[in-house]
């Protein structure tokens, strides 16, 4: 229940962040005498931002509460010892500062806890984006908490899961806040919704990506999804995912027009309350799954060598040409970003070019670079370099020379920044949409120096 619990927290926490910052209308439309209409009091900030972060704030000291009471819960259980025995104290205090696992749990709680005072005090988005890094750091401290971190495999499983429970927390908690804002956004809504529809979109490629990588590293052979309890699981919520994906086809193929077109609330917030019941379920599978042993076990395999022991890789064989195309590791956090870029683009292109733009017409040249950027960002990372990397230098250095001199450049050539001026229209609400993220300036005279490090 605790898990649960603390994974809802979790959830809308992350979600009450991102939507403030991409989705809701974060400036009040201004009556006379520049007071804002919703609420009377004058306030610059829209109400439905502002009860957002109130929400976040409030749910993320609950989430920090229920983390410190799940690493206390969960030393007891693993010791055998009751809590209010003499030395309990004593021995968690170790636990905590000693144990790897306890220090992970004891970082998290604290992590949380800063971000949700920071909430309190900052509106600003630079505040937020502070307060996202601060949560997304604690997400990182979960997944090193679970199955993920004891498998050879470690580094595709605990990607996978930062990626998922990102995804999952940002789709839950979107949902939710939908619901509990409606009042408030008023005539927003519509705008709102059709903002975290392609959100969602987002968090439900993200979702299904992941949930096969962690699949794949926990399963040892197809069989075990219908000959274990873990693959049964998995099953269920593969079903949970199915049904989500119809949900958000049907809302935005006829849901959104109808509430844009004739302010049909009532059956878009049906629909929403719908996919809510449907995300917390997939919700409660996963924190079942979090305590339940997958087929593969958690027990690393024994070390076969010293570069194994350094890099928890096996060593690979001697390099030659032919290990040069054939060498693969799959690396999923470059994987992730090279699909999520390419995916990105693609969207921004198939949309239509904004009325006295110049250029109708965007050159292929331009697609082809920023894909080619993209393919080698892919082979860089889990390619032959990305294999032979931990154990040369010199394949080090070329890893990152390929990056910063072949990658790099080809995803500038690609021009994203332009395609994104021309095809997508600057909000007037204050929210932060692609095309303000593309332009975004730094304010700060330490910001204008890290964007432009030039000397001067």
């Amino acid at each position: 229940m605790v898990d649960v619990l603390g994974d809802l927290c979790a959830a809308i926490t992350v979600a009450c962040i991102v939507m403030a910052l991409l989705v809701l209308p974060r400036r009040a439309e201004a009556g006379p005498g520049g007071v804002s209409p919703e609420d009377g009091s004058g306030s610059r900030l829209h109400p439905a931002y502002e009860r957002a972060l109130d929400i976040g704030t409030v749910v993320g000291s609950l989430w920090a509460v229920l983390l410190v009471l799940r690493m206390v819960l969960g030393y007891a259980l693993a010791a055998g010892q009751a809590p209010f025995k003499p030395r309990f104290g004593s021995d968690l205090m170790m636990y905590v500062t000693s144990l790897e696992l306890g220090q992970y749990q004891l970082a998290g709680a604290v992590l949380v806890a800063i971000a949700s005072t920071l909430l309190i005090a900052v509106r600003s988005r630079a505040g937020l984006l502070a307060g996202l890094g601060l949560v997304f750091a604690a997400l990182v401290t979960k997944s090193m908490t679970g199955h993920a971190a004891g498998q050879t495999t470690h580094e595709a499983a605990t990607s996978s899961m930062i990626v998922h429970l990102v995804a999952a927390g940002i789709w839950l908690g979107g949902l939710a806040l939908l619901l509990v804002l409606a009042s408030r956004l008023g005539p927003a809504l519509a705008d709102a919704a059709e903002r975290f529809s392609v959100l969602a979109l987002a968090c439900y490629g993200a979702l299904t990506v992941s949930g096969i990588v962690s699949a794949v590293v926990r399963l040892s052979a197809p069989m075990d999804v219908v000959t274990t309890a873990y693959g049964w699981m998995i099953l269920l919520k593969t079903i949970l995912l199915v049904l989500l994906g119809a949900a958000g086809w049907w809302q935005r193929r006829r849901t959104l027009l109808r509430l844009r077109r004739s302010d049909q609330r009532r059956s878009f917030l049906w629909l929403v309350a719908g996919e809510v019941f449907l995300v917390a379920a997939a919700t409660g599978l996963a924190a079942a799954l979090s305590n339940t042993a997958p087929p593969v076990p958690d027990e690393p395999d024994p070390v076969s060598s010293p570069a194994e022991a350094l890099t928890d890789f096996p060593l690979p064989g001697a390099p030659d040409l032919a290990t040069l195309f054939t060498a693969w590791r799959a690396d999923v956090a470059g994987a992730a970003l090279a699909l999520g870029l390419a995916v990105a683009y693609v969207w921004v292109r198939s949309r239509r070019p904004l009325a006295g733009s110049e250029g109708r017409s965007w050159p292929a040249r331009r697609s082809v670079a920023w894909f080619g950027g993209c393919a080698v960002l892919v082979w860089s990372t889990s390619g032959a370099p990305g294999v032979y990397a931990p154990v040369q230098f010199s394949v080090h250095l070329g890893q990152h020379a390929l990056l910063a001199l072949v990658a790099a450049p080809l995803l500038v050539a690609g021009r994203f920044g332009e395609l994104v001026r021309s095809r997508i229209a600057s909000r007037t609400d204050g929210s932060a949409g692609l095309r303000e993220l593309v332009d975004w300036k730094p304010g700060s005279s330490l910001g204008q120096w890290l964007s432009s490090p030039g000397f001067r």
